[in-house]
């Protein structure tokens, strides 16, 4: 079985001292010219395929064993050079909290060469596209995530629903089914939202599905098909592209490329689908797409990838939006942190309300 405990975000339940010999390790990953925090930083142990990530605020936990001692914790995120740390002298100390400075990279460009090619940004964005089937798995896959999704108003949280996600994609190819199941789920509150009814069962639903918020934000390989998405071909054509500059991710130089609607196409289409624009991050060396931030409507999504042997998969995924209930304003925010990738004896999943919905599932204090 090829299963891999990858990257965890924090969160209470997730960490546990399984033996005496290990110790967790707390710290927080920081900007060392701005002292803010690197918020969903990779933190990871060489040689190995133990990590976690950092929060929002740049916090981590990270459980450490002593036959580890040789190894290295790799801190890295995209638009900072990566830090390296001996696990043999976090574990010769006393205080386990530590703080990790990264050093900001930044180089604006006007072009950007690949393989001895100077490529404009559409160019270079096409070749990130043909290379998909060769960065992204083609074969069915289940990714397990914890996700978080926060309702607050202007002054403090109104509900928290934790949940544990199990999904499954049919490969990065097009028209790709990816469905998901709630394993479990926590909740503290009660939501503010005007929920969702179902017509023959009657039955009333938390509007927002988490494992919805992920396919929404992970389109790659959408093809033809992919609806209103830049990895779309017949949407490609509509939107500009510029260089954004050029920084640095995993030891690889990463394109930043803007898009945006065309200003005609816009008066065409003054709606939501008007405001579709983003950023795309491209490593120059493998042609991967590491990061896709975006935004339509009044919804802002950002997906960033990590490699795992031969593929990238969705590592973080943080979704935003503005819900009106009456004359009051609440910001949804969704997190959802990668767990857990299977390749090998993949469940398929089931199409079904009750595998979405997290009214249907039991609650559960302790994960």
């Amino acid at each position: 079985m090829n299963r891999y405990n990858w990257f965890v975000m924090l969160a209470p339940f997730a960490f546990a001292l399984n033996a005496p010999a290990q110790v967790i390790l707390e710290g927080r990953v920081v900007d060392v010219e701005s002292s803010t925090p690197v918020s969903f930083a990779n933190i990871s142990i060489s040689n190995t395929s133990i990590g976690t990530a950092s929060d929002e605020n740049g916090k981590f936990q990270l459980k450490l064993a002593p036959s580890a001692s040789e190894e290295k914790i790799v801190v890295s995120s995209i638009g900072y050079h990566s830090a390296f740390i001996s696990i043999d002298s976090i574990l010769k100390v006393s205080n386990k909290q530590i703080s990790i400075n990264l050093r900001p990279f930044t180089h604006y460009l006007r072009e950007v060469v690949v393989s001895g090619k100077r490529l404009r940004p559409d160019e270079l964005l096409k070749e990130a596209i043909a290379a998909i089937p060769e960065n992204y798995s083609q074969k069915p896959f289940n990714l397990e995530f914890y996700s978080r999704i926060l309702v607050k108003d202007t002054s403090a949280m109104v509900y928290d629903l934790e949940t544990i996600l199990l999904m499954y994609r049919k490969g990065y190819v097009g028209r790709a089914a990816n469905w998901s199941k709630i394993l479990q789920k926590r909740e503290r509150g009660n939501s503010p939202l005007p929920p969702d009814r179902d017509k023959k069962t009657k039955k009333e639903y938390f509007p927002f599905i988490p494992g919805f918020d992920i396919f929404l934000a992970d389109r790659i390989g959408a093809g033809s098909e992919g609806g209103y998405t830049v990895f779309n071909p017949k949407m490609f054509d509509k939107m500009n592209f510029h260089y954004a500059g050029v920084s640095v991710f995993d030891q690889d130089t990463v394109a930043r490329i803007e898009y945006s609607r065309r200003k005609k196409d816009l008066q065409k289409e003054p709606g939501e689908e008007g405001k579709y624009a983003g950023v795309i991050y491209i490593a120059t060396n493998t042609l991967a797409i590491v990061r896709h931030t975006f935004g339509f409507g009044n919804i802002k999504l950002d997906v960033i990838y990590k490699r795992l042997g031969a593929s990238y998969f969705p590592y973080s995924i943080r979704t935003e939006r503005v819900v009106y209930a009456g004359n009051k304003a609440y910001e949804v925010v969704h997190t959802a942190s990668l767990r857990d990738v299977l390749q090998e004896e993949v469940q398929l999943i089931e199409q079904t309300q009750e595998n979405w919905h997290a009214e249907d599932v039991p609650f559960r204090e302790p994960y």
